[in-house]
C-alpha cells in the first residue's frame, strides 16, 4: 500500500481524483435506475421481462458494442476529450429519460444512455494505465473502481428518497444535471498523460482485437469476468425489486439498506483486491488471477443464503459477503487487461473487456426477469430470489475455472505485450 501512495504526485493524484468522480457519476446514473424500477413498473404497466430488457439488454447492447470503436478513437486521439464528450452526452440523456411515456420511449432512452456511457471507462482505464507503473496499477484501478460502490450508494439512497417523495421522473431529472459541470471539469483540468508506447499504433481496429484474442490470459480473464458480471450486475438490477416484493420494504428503506450493504461491501472488496493482488503479484503475476478465482468460488454460496433466507435482516447481512468477494477481483482483472494489452492499445483492451462484461451483465438482468416470470407460478414473489440462486451456482464455478486457465499464461502474455514495469 505504501508503494501506491509513494507513486502519487502532482499529476497522478488530481487525475485519479477527477477520474474517480467520473466513475462515481457513471455508476450513480446506472445503478440508480434499479431503485426506480418498482415505480416505473406500476406507472408504465411493464412486465418483469420488459423491465429486464430496458434495464439490461437495451442499455448493455449499445454500452458494450460502441465502447470498442469509441475506445479506438480514444487510443488514437485525445482520451480526455472523448471522456468529456461522453460525460456530457450520457448526463443529458439521463435527464431526458425522466420525460418518457411508454415502454418504447424508455427503451430508446436507455439505448442512448448506453451509447454515452460507452465512452467513460475505456479512456479512463487507458489514462490510468499510462499514469501508473505495473507495480501499483491494480491499486490505482481499484481506487477508480470505487466509483461503482460510491455511485451505487448515492444512487440508491438519494434515488430512493427522491423517488418516494417526488417520483421517479424527478430522480432522473435531478441526476442528469451534474454531468454537464463534470464534463467541463474533465475538459479543462484533466491532463492527457503521454503514452508510454514508442510510436503510434497504425493497426486497424480488427487487427488490434485479433491481437488481443491471441493472448490466452486476456481471453480467459474476460470470459471469467463476463460470467460473474452476468450474476453480479443482474443481481444489483433486481435486488431492490426483490426486497420490495418479498420482504415488503418501502422503496426508500430498500435504497438506504442496499446502499449501505452493497456500497460498503464493494468498497472493502475493491481496496482489498487491489492492494492485496499488487503485493502478491510482485512475487508472481499469476496471483492476479488466483485471487480472482478464490474470490468468486467462495462468493457463490452467499448468493443462495442472501436470496433464500426467510427474513429481510439476515438477507441483508448475508448480502455483504458475495459482493465483497466479487469486487476483490476488480483491481487484478483490470491490471491484467491493461498489462497484456501493451501501452498503445489500452483503451481498446478495456473496451473489449467491458464489451463482453457489459453484454453479459445486461443479459443477466434480462435472464433474471425471464426466469422470474417463468417461476412465478411455483414460487410467487420469491421467484426472483430462486432465479438468482440458480444462476449463482453455475456462474461462480464456471468463472473460477476461467481465472485459473488465465493464470497459466499471464506471465508470458505480460512479457509479450512489451508493457513497461
Amino acid at each position: 500500500m505504501s508503494g501506491f501512495f509513494q507513486a502519487l504526485d502532482r499529476q497522478r493524484g488530481p487525475a485519479l481524483g477527477i477520474l474517480f468522480c467520473v466513475s462515481t457519476l457513471n455508476f450513480l446514473d446506472r445503478y440508480m435506475f434499479g431503485i426506480l424500477l418498482p415505480q416505473i413498473k406500476n406507472e408504465l404497466h411493464l412486465s418483469d421481462t420488459e423491465l429486464g430488457f430496458v434495464t439490461g439488454t437495451a442499455f448493455a447492447l449499445f454500452y458494450a458494442t460502441m465502447g470498442v470503436p469509441i475506445a479506438r478513437i480514444a487510443d488514437r486521439t485525445s482520451r480526455r476529450n472523448v471522456l468529456a464528450i461522453a460525460v456530457g452526452a450520457w448526463s443529458g440523456v439521463v435527464a431526458l429519460t425522466g420525460l418518457v411515456q411508454n415502454f418504447w420511449q424508455l427503451a430508446i432512452a436507455r439505448v442512448f444512455m448506453g451509447l454515452g456511457e460507452a465512452g467513460a471507462t475505456p479512456p479512463s482505464h487507458a489514462i490510468i494505465g499510462d499514469l501508473f507503473p505495473k507495480t501499483t496499477r491494480a491499486s490505482a484501478l481499484a481506487i477508480y473502481g470505487l466509483g461503482s460502490p460510491v455511485g451505487l450508494m448515492l444512487g440508491f439512497i438519494l434515488g430512493g428518497w427522491i423517488s418516494q417523495n417526488y417520483g421517479w421522473r424527478a430522480a432522473l431529472l435531478t441526476f442528469g444535471i451534474p454531468g454537464a459541470l463534470l464534463a467541463v471539469i474533465v475538459r479543462l483540468f484533466l491532463k492527457e498523460p503521454p503514452r508510454t508506447a514508442h510510436g503510434p499504433d497504425t493497426t486497424n481496429l480488427a487487427g488490434v482485437v485479433a491481437g488481443l484474442l491471441k493472448r490466452p490470459a486476456f481471453v480467459h480473464n474476460t470470459i471469467g469476468g463476463a460470467l460473474y458480471a452476468l450474476l453480479g450486475l443482474g443481481t444489483i438490477a433486481w435486488a431492490p425489486s426483490f426486497f420490495a416484493r418479498v420482504h415488503h420494504m418501502p422503496i426508500a428503506t430498500v435504497g438506504l439498506y442496499l446502499a449501505l450493504v452493497l456500497g460498503s461491501s464493494q468498497i472493502c472488496g475493491m481496496l482489498t483486491g487491489g492492494f492485496l493482488s499488487d503485493r502478491l503479484a510482485a512475487k508472481d503475476s499469476r496471483w492476479y488471477m488466483w485471487v480472482c478465482a478464490l474470490a468468486v468460488i467462495f462468493a457463490g454460496p452467499f448468493f443462495a443464503l442472501t436470496f433464500l433466507w426467510p427474513t429481510a435482516e439476515m438477507s441483508l447481512v448475508w448480502m455483504f459477503f458475495p459482493f465483497f468477494l466479487g469486487q476483490i477481483k476488480f483491481g487484478p482483472q483490470s491490471a491484467v487487461t491493461q498489462g497484456v494489452a501493451g501501452p498503445e492499445r489500452r483503451a481498446v483492451a478495456a473496451a473489449v473487456f467491458f464489451l463482453v462484461n457489459g453484454l453479459a451483465g445486461g443479459f443477466g438482468a434480462q435472464l433474471i426477469g425471464i426466469l422470474s416470470d417463468a417461476l412465478k407460478a411455483d414460487y410467487g414473489d420469491r421467484a426472483i430470489g430462486v432465479a438468482i440462486t440458480g444462476i449463482a451456482v453455475v456462474t461462480s464455478i464456471w468463472a473460477a475455472i476461467h481465472f485459473m486457465l488465465a493464470s497459466r499464461t499471464v506471465r508470458e502474455d505480460f512479457a509479450a505485450s512489451g508493457s513497461p514495469a
